[in-house]
Order: C-alpha cells, then sequence, then structure tokens
C-alpha cells in the first residue's frame, strides 16, 4: 500500500462523504429557495383582451359604447407603492370616449378586492372596489365590475 492505514483511509473517505454532502444540501437549499418577493401578483401593466358583459353582450353602434379591446387603448397599471393608473377607451361605430384615471390602490386583506380611490374621489373620502382574481400563473387578470373584463399582463 501507500503508507496509509486502514484507519486513515475511512476518515479521509468519511471527510469526503461529509463535504459532498454539505455541498449537495447547500445546492438544494439554494436551488429551492423561493422567487416569491412578498410582492403582490398585480403589480405590472395589464391589457384588457377580452370583455363579457352582464346581460346582453355590448354591441357597439352609433349610440352603444363598448370597452375597446384594440391594443394600447384599455389598460390599468398597478405600481407597488400603490399608486395605479389607467386608460379606458370605449368605442361606438362612429365616436370614442377616453378615460384617464389615476390614484391609489390597495388590496382588501387577502382577500380579492381592489380597493382603489380615483385622485377626483379623495376629497370626497370616497373608494371603489372590483374584485379581481389572478389566473395562468398571474399572467392573465380578470375583473369582476359590472361584467367581466380580462386583461392579460403586458409587464
Amino acid at each position: 500500500m501507500n503508507g496509509l492505514t486502514f484507519n486513515q483511509i475511512s476518515t479521509t473517505k468519511n471527510n469526503t462523504i461529509k463535504k459532498l454532502l454539505l455541498l449537495f444540501t447547500a445546492l438544494l437549499l439554494i436551488s429551492c429557495s423561493s422567487d416569491d418577493d412578498g410582492q403582490d401578483g398585480i403589480i405590472g401593466k395589464w391589457q384588457l383582451t377580452q370583455y363579457d358583459q352582464v346581460g346582453p353582450p355590448c354591441v357597439v353602434s352609433e349610440s352603444s359604447y363598448c370597452p375597446s379591446v384594440i391594443d394600447g387603448e384599455f389598460w390599468w397599471i398597478f405600481k407597488d407603492d400603490g399608486q395605479y393608473s389607467n386608460n379606458l377607451i370605449r368605442r361606438s361605430s362612429v365616436d370614442f370616449v377616453n378615460y384617464n384615471h389615476y390614484g391609489t390602490w390597495r388590496r382588501s386583506g387577502t382577500s380579492s378586492k381592489i380597493m382603489y380611490q380615483r385622485s377626483t374621489q379623495v376629497e370626497l373620502g370616497n373608494e371603489s372596489f372590483f374584485d379581481a382574481y389572478l389566473s395562468n400563473s398571474d399572467n392573465t387578470l380578470t375583473i369582476e365590475d359590472g361584467g367581466t373584463y380580462i386583461f392579460t399582463r403586458v409587464y
């Protein structure tokens, strides 16, 4: 042999195995750590892609305005500092109406309710709400508010 006793070889093997187990455990812990930073999944920009009205479907005519699903026309931005902005375009067959709002938002506890306050509501102390549900790995936002608005995450 090369001058090592059985006990020395055994101890060397045990130390090597312990080091490998420690390395494997550390790698496992690092690779399984959560990517969730505690941020609400609603944070980001959302583009309207589908609208389903309660009752008869919204039909565009000269006097009837429906939410626009044209890219860039009907969106929400929710920021992690509690601020929001949105652009809401409703189209008729001959015209459109554009609403731009901004203000603050918050989730009502752990529920699906999103409370929001437009900048014009602050003096009155009014607050509005809608129910919001995330799905499809937080890439689809469904808002229930007098109809079903389905949004796709832009960022």
